[in-house]
Protein backbone atom coordinates (compact mmCIF):
# COMPACT_ATOMS: atom_id res chain seq x y z
CA UNK A 1 0.00 0.00 0.00
CA UNK A 2 1.16 3.49 -0.60
CA UNK A 3 2.42 5.70 2.64
CA UNK A 4 0.63 8.65 2.95
CA UNK A 5 1.44 10.09 5.71
CA UNK A 6 0.67 13.78 5.94
CA UNK A 7 -2.75 14.77 5.90
CA UNK A 8 -2.45 16.96 2.50
CA UNK A 9 -1.11 13.53 0.99
CA UNK A 10 -4.27 11.55 1.86
CA UNK A 11 -6.38 13.94 0.41
CA UNK A 12 -4.43 13.67 -2.35
CA UNK A 13 -4.54 10.10 -2.43
CA UNK A 14 -8.42 9.86 -2.13
CA UNK A 15 -9.20 11.97 -5.21
CA UNK A 16 -6.37 10.14 -7.31
CA UNK A 17 -7.64 6.88 -6.08
CA UNK A 18 -11.45 7.60 -7.22
CA UNK A 19 -9.80 8.93 -10.07
CA UNK A 20 -8.42 5.34 -10.50
CA UNK A 21 -10.98 3.61 -10.46
CA UNK A 22 -13.11 6.00 -12.64
CA UNK A 23 -10.48 5.15 -15.19
CA UNK A 24 -10.15 1.23 -14.64
CA UNK A 25 -14.04 1.26 -15.55
CA UNK A 26 -13.78 3.50 -18.49
CA UNK A 27 -11.04 1.45 -20.25
CA UNK A 28 -11.12 -2.10 -18.85
CA UNK A 29 -15.41 -2.05 -18.30
CA UNK A 30 -15.33 -2.26 -14.67
CA UNK A 31 -13.08 -1.79 -11.64
CA UNK A 32 -10.21 -3.77 -10.05
CA UNK A 33 -9.39 -2.62 -6.66
CA UNK A 34 -7.66 0.32 -4.79
CA UNK A 35 -4.91 2.27 -6.66
CA UNK A 36 -2.32 1.58 -3.48
CA UNK A 37 -2.82 -1.80 -4.13
CA UNK A 38 -0.73 -1.95 -7.82
CA UNK A 39 1.71 0.23 -7.04
CA UNK A 40 4.77 -1.50 -7.95
CA UNK A 41 3.04 -2.43 -10.89
CA UNK A 42 2.08 1.17 -11.65
CA UNK A 43 5.73 1.87 -11.44
CA UNK A 44 7.27 -0.40 -13.61
CA UNK A 45 7.15 1.58 -16.78
CA UNK A 46 7.95 5.12 -15.24
CA UNK A 47 11.29 6.63 -14.69
CA UNK A 48 11.22 6.57 -10.97
CA UNK A 49 11.85 9.22 -8.48
CA UNK A 50 14.44 9.26 -5.82
CA UNK A 51 14.19 10.42 -2.08
CA UNK A 52 16.60 11.98 -0.72
CA UNK A 53 16.78 13.80 3.03
CA UNK A 54 16.41 17.67 3.14
CA UNK A 55 19.99 18.79 4.46
CA UNK A 56 18.23 21.15 6.40
CA UNK A 57 15.05 19.66 7.89
CA UNK A 58 15.78 15.70 7.54
CA UNK A 59 12.64 15.90 6.19
CA UNK A 60 12.07 13.22 2.90
CA UNK A 61 12.00 15.01 -0.52
CA UNK A 62 12.19 13.96 -4.18
CA UNK A 63 14.16 14.30 -6.68
CA UNK A 64 12.82 13.27 -10.77
CA UNK A 65 15.96 11.39 -11.66
CA UNK A 66 19.23 9.91 -10.23
CA UNK A 67 21.45 11.95 -12.45
CA UNK A 68 23.27 13.93 -9.00
CA UNK A 69 26.79 12.39 -7.95
CA UNK A 70 25.45 10.47 -4.68
CA UNK A 71 27.38 12.76 -2.21
CA UNK A 72 25.18 15.73 -3.37
CA UNK A 73 23.13 18.00 -0.70
CA UNK A 74 19.43 18.24 -1.22
CA UNK A 75 16.75 20.80 -0.14
CA UNK A 76 13.00 21.07 -0.45
CA UNK A 77 11.91 23.15 -3.21
CA UNK A 78 9.33 25.05 -0.28
CA UNK A 79 12.58 25.55 2.18
CA UNK A 80 14.70 27.62 -0.44
CA UNK A 81 14.77 31.53 0.32
CA UNK A 82 15.06 32.77 -3.01
CA UNK A 83 15.23 36.35 -1.34
CA UNK A 84 18.25 35.76 0.66
CA UNK A 85 21.23 37.47 -0.73
CA UNK A 86 24.56 36.78 -1.53
CA UNK A 87 27.87 38.30 -1.30
CA UNK A 88 29.85 38.74 -4.70
CA UNK A 89 33.32 36.71 -4.31
CA UNK A 90 36.63 38.83 -4.67
CA UNK A 91 38.97 39.34 -7.41
CA UNK A 92 40.97 36.21 -5.81
CA UNK A 93 38.01 33.80 -5.48
CA UNK A 94 37.34 33.76 -9.09
CA UNK A 95 40.79 33.06 -10.61
CA UNK A 96 39.55 30.05 -12.53
CA UNK A 97 36.78 27.80 -11.80
CA UNK A 98 37.94 25.33 -9.44
CA UNK A 99 38.58 28.39 -7.06
CA UNK A 100 34.87 29.29 -7.64
CA UNK A 101 33.75 26.22 -7.70
CA UNK A 102 35.72 26.39 -3.96
CA UNK A 103 34.61 29.22 -2.81
CA UNK A 104 30.80 28.95 -3.48
CA UNK A 105 30.67 25.23 -3.06
CA UNK A 106 27.81 25.76 0.08
CA UNK A 107 25.19 27.22 -2.43
CA UNK A 108 25.25 24.23 -4.75
CA UNK A 109 22.32 22.58 -3.63
CA UNK A 110 19.92 20.62 -5.36
CA UNK A 111 16.56 21.18 -4.87
CA UNK A 112 13.84 18.64 -4.60
CA UNK A 113 9.90 18.09 -4.86
CA UNK A 114 10.17 20.82 -7.38
CA UNK A 115 6.69 22.46 -7.78
CA UNK A 116 6.00 25.40 -10.10
CA UNK A 117 3.45 27.83 -11.47
CA UNK A 118 -0.12 26.95 -10.73
CA UNK A 119 0.18 23.19 -8.97
CA UNK A 120 -1.88 22.06 -5.96
CA UNK A 121 -2.49 19.02 -4.64
CA UNK A 122 1.00 17.31 -5.49
CA UNK A 123 2.77 14.18 -3.36
CA UNK A 124 6.10 12.43 -3.58
CA UNK A 125 6.80 14.07 -7.07
CA UNK A 126 9.20 16.90 -8.73
CA UNK A 127 9.41 18.54 -11.70
CA UNK A 128 5.64 19.51 -11.86
CA UNK A 129 4.62 22.52 -13.69
CA UNK A 130 0.58 23.99 -13.78
CA UNK A 131 -0.32 20.65 -12.61
CA UNK A 132 -3.37 19.52 -9.83
CA UNK A 133 -3.54 15.74 -8.27
CA UNK A 134 -0.56 14.25 -9.10
CA UNK A 135 1.31 11.44 -6.38
CA UNK A 136 4.99 9.51 -7.15
CA UNK A 137 5.54 11.12 -10.63
CA UNK A 138 8.11 13.57 -12.29
CA UNK A 139 8.14 15.66 -15.02
CA UNK A 140 4.06 16.60 -14.98
CA UNK A 141 3.44 19.87 -17.10
CA UNK A 142 -0.27 21.08 -17.35
CA UNK A 143 -1.83 17.83 -16.43
CA UNK A 144 -4.53 16.31 -13.79
CA UNK A 145 -4.83 13.09 -12.17
CA UNK A 146 -1.87 11.44 -12.42
CA UNK A 147 0.38 8.92 -10.14
CA UNK A 148 3.50 6.64 -10.72
CA UNK A 149 3.86 8.06 -14.27
CA UNK A 150 6.26 10.25 -15.65
CA UNK A 151 7.29 12.70 -18.42
CA UNK A 152 3.52 13.91 -18.72
CA UNK A 153 2.39 16.45 -20.79
CA UNK A 154 -0.98 18.18 -21.08
CA UNK A 155 -2.98 15.00 -20.07
CA UNK A 156 -4.94 13.83 -17.53
CA UNK A 157 -6.30 10.25 -15.23
CA UNK A 158 -3.04 8.65 -16.27
CA UNK A 159 -1.83 5.86 -14.28
CA UNK A 160 1.36 3.59 -14.76
CA UNK A 161 2.21 5.43 -17.97
CA UNK A 162 5.19 7.43 -18.89
CA UNK A 163 6.28 9.86 -22.08
CA UNK A 164 2.20 10.90 -22.61
CA UNK A 165 1.24 14.05 -24.38
CA UNK A 166 -2.47 15.56 -24.80
CA UNK A 167 -4.06 12.40 -24.18
CA UNK A 168 -6.81 11.29 -21.28
CA UNK A 169 -7.15 7.96 -19.60
CA UNK A 170 -4.33 5.51 -19.99
CA UNK A 171 -3.13 3.01 -17.86
CA UNK A 172 0.44 1.08 -17.99
CA UNK A 173 0.83 2.98 -21.73
CA UNK A 174 3.78 4.34 -22.68
CA UNK A 175 5.43 6.80 -25.38
CA UNK A 176 2.02 7.84 -26.68
CA UNK A 177 -0.18 10.98 -27.94
CA UNK A 178 -1.16 13.44 -28.71
CA UNK A 179 -4.97 12.28 -28.92
CA UNK A 180 -5.31 8.82 -27.04
CA UNK A 181 -8.00 8.40 -25.16
CA UNK A 182 -8.91 4.91 -22.84
CA UNK A 183 -5.39 2.91 -23.51
CA UNK A 184 -4.13 -0.11 -21.75
CA UNK A 185 -1.02 -1.93 -21.95
CA UNK A 186 0.24 0.23 -25.09
CA UNK A 187 3.07 1.90 -27.11
CA UNK A 188 3.94 4.29 -29.10
CA UNK A 189 0.59 5.04 -30.47
CA UNK A 190 -1.44 8.61 -31.44
CA UNK A 191 -4.95 9.69 -32.14
CA UNK A 192 -6.93 6.49 -31.14
CA UNK A 193 -8.77 5.50 -28.82
CA UNK A 194 -10.14 2.33 -26.96
CA UNK A 195 -6.61 0.50 -27.43
CA UNK A 196 -5.74 -2.37 -25.91
CA UNK A 197 -2.17 -4.42 -26.04
CA UNK A 198 -1.41 -2.61 -28.89
CA UNK A 199 1.94 -1.04 -30.61
CA UNK A 200 1.88 1.56 -33.46
CA UNK A 201 -1.55 2.55 -33.22
CA UNK A 202 -2.84 5.73 -35.36
CA UNK A 203 -5.91 7.15 -36.62
CA UNK A 204 -8.20 4.38 -35.34
CA UNK A 205 -10.71 3.07 -32.51
CA UNK A 206 -11.24 -0.20 -30.65
CA UNK A 207 -8.30 -2.02 -31.67
CA UNK A 208 -6.57 -5.52 -29.10
CA UNK A 209 -3.62 -7.31 -29.66
CA UNK A 210 -2.73 -5.26 -32.89
CA UNK A 211 0.33 -4.00 -34.58
CA UNK A 212 1.32 -1.30 -36.84
CA UNK A 213 -2.71 -0.31 -37.82
CA UNK A 214 -3.49 2.82 -39.18
CA UNK A 215 -7.43 4.46 -39.99
CA UNK A 216 -9.19 1.29 -39.00
CA UNK A 217 -11.37 0.15 -36.12
CA UNK A 218 -13.09 -2.86 -34.68
CA UNK A 219 -9.16 -4.62 -34.91
CA UNK A 220 -8.18 -8.25 -33.12
CA UNK A 221 -4.80 -9.20 -33.78
CA UNK A 222 -4.66 -7.30 -36.94
CA UNK A 223 -7.66 -8.37 -38.23
CA UNK A 224 -10.55 -6.53 -39.30
CA UNK A 225 -13.99 -7.61 -37.50
CA UNK A 226 -17.89 -6.84 -37.64
CA UNK A 227 -18.38 -4.69 -34.63
CA UNK A 228 -20.79 -6.80 -33.41
CA UNK A 229 -18.19 -9.44 -33.58
CA UNK A 230 -15.27 -7.05 -32.02
CA UNK A 231 -17.35 -6.14 -29.03
CA UNK A 232 -18.26 -10.13 -28.37
CA UNK A 233 -14.30 -10.91 -28.30
CA UNK A 234 -13.48 -7.63 -26.49
CA UNK A 235 -16.34 -8.22 -23.66
CA UNK A 236 -14.42 -11.81 -23.32
CA UNK A 237 -11.14 -10.48 -23.55
CA UNK A 238 -11.80 -7.61 -20.45
CA UNK A 239 -13.20 -10.19 -18.22
CA UNK A 240 -10.13 -12.24 -18.36
CA UNK A 241 -7.68 -9.28 -18.64
CA UNK A 242 -9.34 -7.97 -15.19
CA UNK A 243 -9.26 -10.94 -13.22
CA UNK A 244 -5.64 -11.65 -14.13
CA UNK A 245 -5.31 -8.43 -12.71
CA UNK A 246 -7.38 -8.69 -9.59
CA UNK A 247 -5.05 -11.94 -9.06
CA UNK A 248 -1.72 -10.28 -9.82
CA UNK A 249 -1.16 -12.18 -12.92
CA UNK A 250 0.28 -9.41 -14.87
CA UNK A 251 0.76 -9.44 -18.46
CA UNK A 252 2.99 -6.63 -19.70
CA UNK A 253 2.71 -5.33 -23.81
CA UNK A 254 6.36 -6.00 -23.45
CA UNK A 255 5.71 -9.81 -23.07
CA UNK A 256 3.69 -9.95 -26.18
CA UNK A 257 6.78 -8.30 -28.29
CA UNK A 258 8.51 -11.05 -30.95
CA UNK A 259 11.42 -12.05 -29.45
CA UNK A 260 14.86 -11.69 -31.75
CA UNK A 261 15.42 -15.69 -32.24
CA UNK A 262 12.11 -15.63 -34.26
CA UNK A 263 12.52 -15.64 -37.60
CA UNK A 264 9.72 -13.63 -39.61
CA UNK A 265 8.51 -12.86 -42.56
CA UNK A 266 11.53 -11.94 -45.40
CA UNK A 267 11.49 -9.68 -48.29
CA UNK A 268 8.86 -7.32 -47.12
CA UNK A 269 8.61 -4.05 -48.63
CA UNK A 270 11.05 -1.19 -47.37
CA UNK A 271 10.14 2.73 -46.95
CA UNK A 272 12.88 5.04 -47.55
CA UNK A 273 13.22 8.11 -45.04
CA UNK A 274 14.93 10.10 -47.86
CA UNK A 275 17.57 11.34 -45.63
CA UNK A 276 21.03 11.56 -46.78
CA UNK A 277 23.37 9.96 -44.13
CA UNK A 278 26.35 12.05 -44.90
CA UNK A 279 24.49 14.87 -45.77
CA UNK A 280 22.63 14.90 -42.37
CA UNK A 281 26.39 14.68 -40.59
CA UNK A 282 27.75 17.43 -42.20
CA UNK A 283 24.82 19.94 -41.36
CA UNK A 284 25.10 18.51 -37.70
CA UNK A 285 28.58 19.61 -37.85
CA UNK A 286 27.76 23.01 -39.35
CA UNK A 287 24.65 23.78 -36.90
CA UNK A 288 27.22 22.46 -33.39
CA UNK A 289 29.74 25.04 -34.84
CA UNK A 290 27.53 27.59 -35.26
CA UNK A 291 25.71 26.85 -31.55
CA UNK A 292 29.34 26.82 -29.69
CA UNK A 293 30.14 30.07 -31.50
CA UNK A 294 26.98 31.26 -29.78
CA UNK A 295 27.07 30.02 -27.05
CA UNK A 296 30.82 29.32 -25.95
CA UNK A 297 32.39 32.09 -28.26
CA UNK A 298 34.40 29.60 -30.11
CA UNK A 299 33.55 26.94 -32.96
CA UNK A 300 33.82 23.73 -31.69
CA UNK A 301 34.32 19.92 -33.93
CA UNK A 302 30.86 18.03 -33.47
CA UNK A 303 33.44 14.94 -34.59
CA UNK A 304 35.18 15.27 -31.29
CA UNK A 305 32.94 15.86 -28.68
CA UNK A 306 30.80 12.77 -29.87
CA UNK A 307 31.65 11.12 -25.95
CA UNK A 308 31.45 14.09 -24.32
CA UNK A 309 27.83 14.80 -25.26
CA UNK A 310 26.26 11.49 -25.01
CA UNK A 311 27.51 10.38 -21.88
CA UNK A 312 25.61 12.15 -19.21
CA UNK A 313 23.00 13.31 -21.84
CA UNK A 314 19.96 11.44 -19.91
CA UNK A 315 18.05 8.35 -21.79
CA UNK A 316 20.18 9.23 -24.50
CA UNK A 317 20.95 5.47 -25.94
CA UNK A 318 20.96 5.05 -29.79
CA UNK A 319 22.20 1.46 -30.77
CA UNK A 320 21.83 -0.01 -34.44
CA UNK A 321 20.09 -3.47 -34.85
CA UNK A 322 19.38 -5.16 -37.60
CA UNK A 323 15.20 -5.68 -38.93
CA UNK A 324 15.02 -9.28 -39.88
CA UNK A 325 12.18 -8.48 -42.35
CA UNK A 326 14.40 -6.72 -44.17
CA UNK A 327 17.99 -6.97 -43.41
CA UNK A 328 18.62 -3.39 -43.09
CA UNK A 329 20.14 -1.79 -40.52
CA UNK A 330 17.82 -0.18 -37.87
CA UNK A 331 18.56 2.32 -35.07
CA UNK A 332 16.50 2.00 -32.12
CA UNK A 333 16.62 4.69 -28.70
CA UNK A 334 14.97 2.96 -25.76
CA UNK A 335 16.21 4.67 -22.84
CA UNK A 336 13.23 7.37 -22.69
CA UNK A 337 10.57 4.20 -23.35
CA UNK A 338 12.62 2.03 -21.20
CA UNK A 339 13.03 -0.51 -23.27
CA UNK A 340 16.90 -1.01 -22.45
CA UNK A 341 18.64 -4.10 -22.83
CA UNK A 342 15.98 -4.27 -25.71
CA UNK A 343 15.62 -8.60 -26.68
CA UNK A 344 12.42 -8.02 -29.24
CA UNK A 345 12.66 -7.49 -32.82
CA UNK A 346 12.94 -3.97 -33.73
CA UNK A 347 11.84 -2.21 -37.14
CA UNK A 348 12.65 0.37 -39.30
CA UNK A 349 10.72 2.12 -42.12
CA UNK A 350 9.15 -1.26 -43.70
CA UNK A 351 6.40 -1.24 -40.26
CA UNK A 352 3.69 0.24 -42.28
CA UNK A 353 3.86 -2.94 -44.26
CA UNK A 354 3.87 -5.41 -41.38
CA UNK A 355 -0.33 -4.95 -40.65
CA UNK A 356 -0.24 -7.53 -43.24
CA UNK A 357 0.61 -9.79 -40.55
CA UNK A 358 -2.51 -11.39 -39.01
CA UNK A 359 -2.86 -13.46 -36.07
CA UNK A 360 -5.28 -16.47 -37.13
CA UNK A 361 -9.23 -16.03 -37.52
CA UNK A 362 -9.52 -18.89 -35.44
CA UNK A 363 -7.56 -18.11 -32.49
CA UNK A 364 -9.40 -14.74 -32.23
CA UNK A 365 -12.47 -16.41 -32.75
CA UNK A 366 -11.87 -18.38 -29.59
CA UNK A 367 -11.10 -15.15 -27.57
CA UNK A 368 -9.05 -17.00 -25.40
CA UNK A 369 -6.64 -14.23 -23.81
CA UNK A 370 -3.25 -16.27 -23.62
CA UNK A 371 -3.80 -17.94 -26.90
CA UNK A 372 -3.94 -14.62 -28.46
CA UNK A 373 -1.19 -13.39 -26.39
CA UNK A 374 0.63 -16.57 -27.64
CA UNK A 375 -0.10 -15.68 -31.62
CA UNK A 376 0.81 -12.33 -30.74
CA UNK A 377 4.90 -12.79 -30.42
CA UNK A 378 5.02 -13.90 -34.37
CA UNK A 379 3.49 -10.22 -35.59
CA UNK A 380 4.17 -7.97 -32.17
CA UNK A 381 7.51 -5.86 -33.42
CA UNK A 382 9.11 -2.94 -31.79
CA UNK A 383 9.67 0.20 -33.75
CA UNK A 384 9.69 3.83 -32.82
CA UNK A 385 10.00 5.19 -36.67
CA UNK A 386 8.56 7.80 -38.33
CA UNK A 387 8.82 10.61 -41.31
CA UNK A 388 6.40 12.85 -41.24
CA UNK A 389 6.89 16.61 -42.71
CA UNK A 390 10.72 16.18 -41.89
CA UNK A 391 13.63 16.33 -44.09
CA UNK A 392 17.68 15.80 -43.62
CA UNK A 393 16.37 13.94 -40.28
CA UNK A 394 18.60 10.27 -39.74
CA UNK A 395 17.61 7.85 -37.92
CA UNK A 396 13.85 8.73 -37.99
CA UNK A 397 13.57 7.82 -34.25
CA UNK A 398 9.81 9.67 -34.43
CA UNK A 399 10.76 12.45 -36.79
CA UNK A 400 7.90 14.86 -36.69
CA UNK A 401 7.76 18.22 -38.31
CA UNK A 402 11.78 17.91 -38.12
CA UNK A 403 14.81 19.53 -39.85
CA UNK A 404 18.69 18.88 -40.14
CA UNK A 405 18.40 16.35 -36.95
CA UNK A 406 21.50 14.24 -36.42
CA UNK A 407 20.75 11.10 -33.32
CA UNK A 408 17.78 12.94 -32.08
CA UNK A 409 15.32 10.96 -30.15
CA UNK A 410 12.17 11.95 -30.71
CA UNK A 411 12.51 15.01 -32.88
CA UNK A 412 9.02 16.84 -32.76
CA UNK A 413 9.17 20.43 -34.04
CA UNK A 414 12.74 20.13 -33.45
CA UNK A 415 15.90 22.09 -35.85
CA UNK A 416 19.51 21.57 -36.48
CA UNK A 417 19.86 19.44 -33.57
CA UNK A 418 21.63 16.38 -32.75
CA UNK A 419 23.22 14.00 -30.01
CA UNK A 420 19.37 14.61 -27.86
CA UNK A 421 16.61 12.90 -26.25
CA UNK A 422 13.17 15.01 -26.88
CA UNK A 423 14.34 18.44 -26.97
CA UNK A 424 10.78 19.31 -28.59
CA UNK A 425 10.63 22.39 -29.79
CA UNK A 426 13.81 23.56 -29.59
CA UNK A 427 16.27 24.48 -32.26
CA UNK A 428 20.15 23.84 -32.15
CA UNK A 429 20.11 21.80 -29.31
CA UNK A 430 22.99 19.46 -28.25
CA UNK A 431 23.36 16.60 -25.75
CA UNK A 432 20.41 18.00 -23.97
CA UNK A 433 17.38 15.98 -22.65
CA UNK A 434 13.72 17.14 -22.70
CA UNK A 435 15.22 20.93 -23.25
CA UNK A 436 11.34 22.21 -24.41
CA UNK A 437 11.10 25.44 -26.28
CA UNK A 438 14.64 25.80 -25.91
CA UNK A 439 17.40 27.18 -28.72
CA UNK A 440 21.41 27.25 -28.69
CA UNK A 441 21.42 25.39 -25.86
CA UNK A 442 24.22 22.71 -24.94
CA UNK A 443 24.21 19.57 -21.91
CA UNK A 444 20.87 21.10 -20.56
CA UNK A 445 18.21 18.80 -19.16
CA UNK A 446 14.72 19.12 -18.07
CA UNK A 447 14.54 22.77 -18.66
CA UNK A 448 11.91 24.58 -20.66
CA UNK A 449 12.48 27.87 -22.81
CA UNK A 450 16.14 28.28 -22.47
CA UNK A 451 18.25 30.72 -24.52
CA UNK A 452 21.88 30.26 -24.72
CA UNK A 453 21.91 27.61 -21.90
CA UNK A 454 25.15 25.30 -20.87
CA UNK A 455 24.90 22.92 -18.12
CA UNK A 456 22.03 23.49 -17.44
CA UNK A 457 19.01 21.11 -15.17
CA UNK A 458 15.54 21.57 -13.94
CA UNK A 459 15.57 25.34 -15.14
CA UNK A 460 12.90 27.67 -16.67
CA UNK A 461 12.29 31.13 -18.87
CA UNK A 462 16.52 31.78 -18.29
CA UNK A 463 19.30 33.07 -21.01
CA UNK A 464 22.50 32.95 -21.09
CA UNK A 465 22.57 30.60 -18.09
CA UNK A 466 26.20 27.95 -17.85
CA UNK A 467 26.09 25.47 -15.03
CA UNK A 468 22.37 26.45 -13.20
CA UNK A 469 20.13 24.93 -11.44
CA UNK A 470 16.44 25.44 -10.90
CA UNK A 471 16.69 28.76 -11.59
CA UNK A 472 14.05 30.90 -13.00
CA UNK A 473 13.66 34.55 -14.89
CA UNK A 474 18.04 34.62 -14.72
CA UNK A 475 19.14 36.39 -17.63
CA UNK A 476 23.28 36.43 -17.51
CA UNK A 477 24.01 33.96 -15.01
CA UNK A 478 26.72 31.40 -14.03
CA UNK A 479 27.21 28.58 -11.12
CA UNK A 480 23.48 29.76 -9.78
CA UNK A 481 21.51 27.35 -7.94
CA UNK A 482 18.13 27.98 -6.45
CA UNK A 483 17.46 31.53 -7.57
CA UNK A 484 15.11 33.62 -9.47
CA UNK A 485 15.24 36.86 -11.16
CA UNK A 486 18.47 37.59 -11.50
CA UNK A 487 20.99 39.26 -13.94
CA UNK A 488 24.25 39.48 -14.26
CA UNK A 489 25.04 36.94 -11.13
CA UNK A 490 27.62 34.62 -10.40
CA UNK A 491 27.11 32.40 -7.40
CA UNK A 492 23.45 33.92 -6.94
CA UNK A 493 25.47 37.22 -6.46
CA UNK A 494 24.84 40.10 -9.01
CA UNK A 495 27.83 42.12 -10.21
CA UNK A 496 27.85 45.04 -12.21
CA UNK A 497 27.04 44.31 -15.83
CA UNK A 498 30.70 45.17 -17.10
CA UNK A 499 32.37 43.48 -14.35
CA UNK A 500 30.21 40.20 -15.18
CA UNK A 501 30.89 40.51 -18.66
CA UNK A 502 34.58 40.51 -18.45
CA UNK A 503 34.15 37.36 -15.40
CA UNK A 504 32.09 35.37 -18.25
CA UNK A 505 34.33 35.42 -20.93
CA UNK A 506 37.60 34.71 -18.68
CA UNK A 507 35.65 32.25 -17.62
CA UNK A 508 34.11 30.84 -20.79
CA UNK A 509 37.94 31.22 -22.82
CA UNK A 510 39.05 28.79 -19.69
CA UNK A 511 35.56 25.81 -20.80
CA UNK A 512 36.93 26.26 -24.22
CA UNK A 513 40.28 25.81 -23.80
CA UNK A 514 39.89 22.78 -21.47
CA UNK A 515 37.47 21.35 -24.11
CA UNK A 516 39.90 21.66 -27.06
CA UNK A 517 42.70 20.12 -24.64
CA UNK A 518 40.57 17.49 -23.07
CA UNK A 519 37.63 16.64 -25.39
CA UNK A 520 35.63 17.12 -21.91
CA UNK A 521 35.11 19.40 -18.36
CA UNK A 522 35.97 18.32 -14.95
CA UNK A 523 32.81 20.35 -13.98
CA UNK A 524 28.86 19.36 -14.88
CA UNK A 525 25.74 20.45 -13.60
CA UNK A 526 25.35 16.64 -11.97
CA UNK A 527 28.76 16.06 -10.08
CA UNK A 528 29.30 19.95 -9.22
CA UNK A 529 27.17 19.72 -6.12
CA UNK A 530 29.35 16.91 -4.88
CA UNK A 531 31.71 19.84 -3.46
CA UNK A 532 28.68 21.20 -1.60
Amino acid sequence: MCDMSASNDLDVYDKLNTAFKQTSKAILGGEIGELGSYENWLREYMHPTKSHKSYISDETIYSAHDFYDDNSRFIGFNEIDFNKRFEPLNINEVKDIDSIVEAINERFVYAGSIVLGNSKYVSRSSGIIDSFYVDSSTYVDESKYVAYSSQIRHSEYMFGTNVIAHSGFAIRTVGSGPGIKRAFESYFSGDASDIYYSIHISGGMETMFSFFVSGKRYVVGNNVLEKDKYFKIKSALLEQIRDNIQRKKFISYKDLLTPKDVNPVKDIKIEKCGADVELVKSHAKRDFGKASKVILGRELNLDIYHDYLTSICPYFNVSREVSPLSGEVVYCANSLVKHDGLSSVFLGMEWPYAFNLKISSNIVNSADLHKIINASKDIAFDSIYFYINSSNVFPPLCAINALDCYNVVIPINVKHSAYSTWPRDSDYAFGSSEAFRSKFVINTYFSSKITRGFEVDNSFSSSDVYFVHNVEDVAEGMFCFNTKSKRHALGNAEYPRSKYLKLKSDLLGQITEELEKNKKLKWNIYNIGRSG
